[in-house]
């Protein structure tokens, strides 16, 4: 820091006291604020699906109301919430 201004490598506060702006409120994109919460899960243990990308498989266990695991046999076991997995019934 040598040849610097020394009003320069002063702060008007010291550091103990700097404070952060508390940070602004965020709100969720447009499509999340959107999306609709399908009906309550009627899916039971045994059922069969499909899935667009792991493609058919068959309930194993309902962890909650809205989550499910799905043994798919190509891909293996899967747990998938509901409100972004596009199960359908088969």
């Amino acid at each position: 820091l040598a040849g610097r201004p020394a009003a320069l490598l002063t702060h008007a506060q010291a550091p103990e006291t700097w404070e952060r702006p508390a940070p602004a409120p965020v709100a969720a994109p447009g499509r999340l604020r959107r999306m609709a919460r399908s009906s309550p899960t009627t899916l039971t243990a045994g059922m069969e699906v499909k899935h667009p990308f792991f493609g058919p498989g068959r309930v194993e266990a309902v962890l909650g109301p809205r989550t499910v695991d799905v043994f798919f046999p190509r891909h293996g076991r899967k747990t998938l919430h509901l409100d972004y997995a596009k199960l359908e019934v088969i």
